[in-house]
């Protein structure tokens, strides 16, 4: 007599196929996430630049000193011809970004050659990294390290 041989998985196999997947799609969701914060800085930051391009040129083409003033416990900062006068533009931070003004004067402000009044670093601490903005002396305006 012959008996049938049950063909199958057992157990423990499909636990421990399950198990793969999920390491499998955490990661990758950890990849995803990682690169979806750094996106978001590098989207913020590119209009930061065209902003101070924009106020670096006014100050330069005309007799106005327009200013970059930053708040960072209000998560945003204002582009300003003055403090006294209403904003031109104001644009906002997320919410869980801490800005911190180490050696940066603020407000930003150039000269009347385009260059940067009293240069210096701000950092920005977003959910998963921490970025230092560096303004140097001279016409250059801005660059980020990421640490």
């Amino acid at each position: 007599m012959w008996i049938k041989q049950q063909s199958g998985f057992t157990l423990i196999e499909l636990l421990l196929v399950l198990f793969i997947i999920q390491l499998t799609l955490w990661i990758g969701s950890q990849v995803s996430l990682s690169y979806y914060h750094h996106y978001q800085f590098k989207q913020w930051y590119t209009q930061f630049e065209l902003d101070l391009l924009t106020i670096q040129k006014e100050t330069i083409l005309t007799d106005k000193q327009p200013i970059i003033q930053i708040y960072p416990n209000d998560h945003k900062y204002q582009i300003r011809h003055s403090p006294i006068e209403p904003p031109i533009t104001t644009r906002d931070t997320p919410s869980n970004w801490t800005i911190t003004m180490t050696s940066l004067n603020n407000p930003i402000y150039f000269s009347n050659h385009g260059t940067i009044r009293g240069p210096g670093r701000m950092q920005i601490k977003t959910k998963r990294a921490t970025y230092t903005i560096i303004f140097p002396f001279g016409k250059g305006r801005s660059y980020y390290v990421k640490t």
